[in-house]
């Protein structure tokens, strides 16, 4: 008999570059200490650690300060392929299965070393960095204001760091990934790895929203979007623009985010409706209006 799923909502944020981040060495170690330091205190799970090396060789461990100053070594060997870490998914007596993890992240380095494709044009493989803290860590499971702060903060920062081509928070049910495709995504069908991918479309709407110079510019200019944009512009000068929907993430309607979609849609990818959607199990949680009220 297969685990019933609860699902539950997580503050998520995704920072994709088409940059290698091989060659980063010494800023994704930084990131990922400001990381544990601001996020771990809020979570007792014990946690897990898989990192595939670059000749494919995958190790896991369980998490702790002398496997992490391996980890650490190897990320500024330019050795990482891929890094998650986790708590463990377990099942209650009841046989039910929670989702997503209290704590996730996932660091991919070099998407495009897994791949070995004819016509690599056709092709953009995004690396990147993405963390994910559930609802349930927190009272009430209302995300506290000092850490959405830090997440803010942090998701500047990453990405100023690593070059980001497209970066998104959002409120729903999500846990840390990179290669896929965000829930908007998925429900359309879109290939996130085919070119120009996020040079020039964006993921979807979000909560907090990333918008890269190329798209900045298709989309009118950085003046005419913060004369006409229905939500708080932060310029990231010289990386592009941030669109945020609400201050407080725990709130923000549909209409404010069905203003949102009207106004990026001219970002969309072509693919957007063109295909059947992909249907969600219930329970989980998403903020896409088109399945509401379009």
């Amino acid at each position: 008999m297969m685990n019933r799923i609860h699902f539950s909502k997580a503050l998520c944020m995704n920072i994709s570059t088409y940059d290698n981040l091989n060659g980063h060495g010494e800023q994704i170690v930084f990131l990922l200490k400001t990381v544990f330091n601001l996020f771990l205190k809020h979570t007792s799970e014990k946690l897990s650690i898989q990192c595939e090396r670059m000749n494919h060789r995958v190790q896991s461990s369980i998490f702790e300060e002398k496997k992490l100053t391996k980890i650490y070594e190897l990320i500024l060997q330019g050795e990482v392929l891929e890094l998650i870490i986790e708590d463990r998914e377990g099942s209650d007596i009841n046989n039910e299965r929670s989702y997503p993890p209290e704590f996730s992240l996932v660091l991919m380095c070099n998407h495009a070393a897994t791949y070995s494709l004819p016509d690599d044009k056709k092709f953009n493989f995004a690396n990147g960095l993405s963390i994910s803290l559930n609802e349930s860590l927190f009272t009430d499971n209302l995300i506290p204001s000092s850490v959405q702060e830090n997440f803010i903060n942090l998701f500047i920062t990453i990405l100023k760091s690593i070059n980001g081509a497209m970066g998104y928070i959002t409120f729903e049910t999500a846990a840390a990934y990179i290669v896929g495709g965000t829930l908007f995504e998925n429900y359309h069908r879109i290939n996130t790895n085919l070119a120009p991918g996020y040079t020039k479309y964006v993921s979807g709407y979000h909560w907090m929203n990333f918008l890269n110079s190329n798209q900045i510019s298709q989309l009118g200019g950085h003046e005419w979007i913060c004369n006409n944009a229905p939500c708080k512009v932060i310029p990231i000068d010289p990386h592009g623009l941030i669109l945020q929907l609400s201050d407080n993430v725990n709130n923000y309607s549909d209409n404010q985010l069905l203003e949102l979609r009207e106004f990026l849609s001219p970002l969309f990818h072509p693919g957007v409706g063109k295909s059947g959607p992909l249907i969600f199990e219930d329970g989980y949680y998403h903020r896409l209006v088109e399945i509401q009220v379009l």
